[in-house]
């Protein structure tokens, strides 16, 4: 049904609009490691996305979490309808185009904040035991998650081998090795892992959320504190982020969890900080390859991110520590 289209695409090298002689496309902007498409054939709509071909299966994490969501019967984000990984040059995907607003700044309104919080606590209640099998087994673990603090610090040595870190970032990390977590959450459930305020949609009544490439089974709680921790949220004030926090622990019935989010929250912003001086170092030797030009991918932004989260990580290490 969406062959033809995609080898169109891939055919004619990305064109940013055409058509076929049943689809209109257009390219659309988003991410930078997808090509992103709208495609309409008469009344039908849908996003055609192509991923890179990596060791994340992005393509097909994607699909499958959003099979796993209309199997548990949500309205969470589109709907899947096609997956190749094979034909094309890139893995390819298929699914409903949504139509909505995209904001380009966080939450302003309680209400927001809301929906925002009910959306990742309905995400979190699909876990395998709400799945059949075959969508148990389909997902793979997410690609940012942690259940214990040695998990944690290892996602942040694996940033770190990857250029040379200042000694400074060095110690930085060995010190989250000091912080210890007293009560773990063991229970895995579906996470995004990629809480960008541009991957959601906010129609009158609902909220839906796309780009699920790094999703999979995860620790809610270390979801939590990666959407606490995300430069696309760097004005929201700290009460925010502890009255968020509460009010999940509270909902999810495990406030004697909320020590252990915070502690996570330090290990993700040592993380960006960690995946910030990583940029600085790969951008101007052109090694930070994607599909697509982002415009968030500049030296300068990304310097003055890291000034930033340098800062928040001494004030994090001084309430922890």
């Amino acid at each position: 049904m969406f062959e033809d289209v995609l080898a169109h695409l891939v055919s004619q090298e990305f064109l940013q609009q055409g058509h076929t002689s049943d689809w209109h496309y257009q390219r659309v902007s988003g991410g930078a490691n997808n090509l992103l498409y709208k495609a309409v054939r008469g009344h039908q709509q849908v996003a055609i996305k192509f991923t890179p071909r990596d060791e994340r299966q992005r393509a097909a994490r994607e699909y499958y979490a959003l099979q796993a969501i209309q199997q548990a019967g949500y309205a969470l984000a589109p709907q899947a309808l096609y997956l190749n990984t094979t034909a094309f040059v890139y893995p390819a995907t298929v699914q409903t185009w949504l139509e909505g607003e995209v904001k380009q700044q966080p939450p302003v309104t309680d209400r927001d904040w809301e929906r925002l919080l009910e959306h990742f606590i309905t995400i979190h209640s699909i876990t395998p035991d709400t799945l059949r099998s075959q969508h148990q087994t389909n997902l793979q673990p997410a690609v940012l998650t942690a259940f214990s603090m040695d998990d944690a610090i290892n996602l942040i040595n694996i940033q770190l081998a990857k250029f040379p870190a200042s000694q400074e970032l060095i110690n930085t990390a060995v010190r989250v090795s000091q912080l210890n977590i007293s009560k773990l959450h063991q229970h895995p459930c579906l996470c995004r892992t990629d809480s960008n305020i541009l991957n959601f949609i906010w129609q009158a009544d609902k909220l839906y959320s796309v780009d699920w490439e790094n999703s999979g089974w995860g620790n809610p709680l270390f979801e939590l504190a990666e959407l606490t921790t995300h430069p696309s949220y760097l004005d929201v004030d700290d009460m925010r982020w502890h009255h968020l926090i509460e009010t999940y622990v509270h909902n999810m019935d495990i406030p004697e969890l909320a020590k252990t989010v915070f502690v996570y929250r330090h290990v993700m912003l040592v993380w960006w900080l960690a995946r910030l001086a990583r940029y600085i170092y790969e951008l101007p030797r052109g090694r930070d390859a994607r599909l697509a030009q982002a415009a968030f991918m500049r030296l300068e932004d990304m310097q003055y991110k890291y000034d930033i989260y340098q800062n928040r990580v001494a004030k994090s290490e001084e309430t922890l520590l």
